[in-house]
C-alpha cells in the first residue's frame, strides 16, 4: 500500500496518470527557470535603459541564452524527450553544488536547487517509464499481428 508520503516524495510510476504527473513536474522546474530569466532579461534592460549602463543591459541580454536553454529544456520534457530530462538534471545537479559550494548548502537558494534536483529526478522517472510502457506495447502489438 502506497502511503500519501511516499506519494509526495516518490510517486508512483505505474500508470499514465502517474507518469504524467512525473513528467509536469520537471515541466515546471524547467519552466519556472525560463520564467526566472525572462523576468531577468526583461527588467535588467529596463533598468539598464533607465540608468543608461551598459553593462546592467548587456548582463541582462546575456541571460537569453539560459532562458532559451531552460525554454527548450521545458519543452523537451513536455514531449517526453530523454535527452531533455537528463540535461535538465544534470543541469540543475551542477546549479545546486555550484551555488552550495559558494553560498552554503543551507541557503534559500540551495534549497530551491535541491526542491529542483529532485522534480527532475521524478521527471527522469516519469519519461523513462513512459517509454519502457510504450517499448512493452509495441512488442505486444507486434506479437498479436
Amino acid at each position: 500500500m502506497i502511503t500519501k508520503r511516499r506519494q509526495i516524495c516518490w510517486p508512483p510510476v505505474s500508470d499514465q496518470k502517474d507518469i504524467q504527473l512525473t513528467v509536469w513536474l520537471g515541466c515546471f522546474a524547467a519552466l519556472f527557470y525560463a520564467g526566472n530569466w525572462g523576468l531577468n532579461i526583461l527588467f535588467g534592460t529596463i533598468y539598464g535603459i533607465i540608468t543608461t549602463d551598459s553593462k546592467t543591459i548587456f548582463t541582462a541580454l546575456s541571460s537569453i541564452a539560459h532562458f532559451v536553454i531552460a525554454a527548450s529544456i521545458g519543452w523537451g520534457i513536455y514531449k517526453k524527450y530523454k535527452t531533455a530530462t537528463i540535461t535538465g538534471l544534470l543541469l540543475s545537479i551542477i546549479g545546486f553544488i555550484g551555488n552550495g559550494v559558494a553560498k552554503g548548502f543551507t541557503n534559500t537558494t540551495s534549497i530551491i536547487c535541491l526542491v529542483d534536483v529532485w522534480m527532475f529526478v521524478h521527471s527522469t522517472r516519469g519519461i523513462f517509464a513512459y517509454h519502457k510502457m510504450n517499448m512493452i506495447t509495441e512488442t505486444n502489438e507486434i506479437k498479436a499481428v
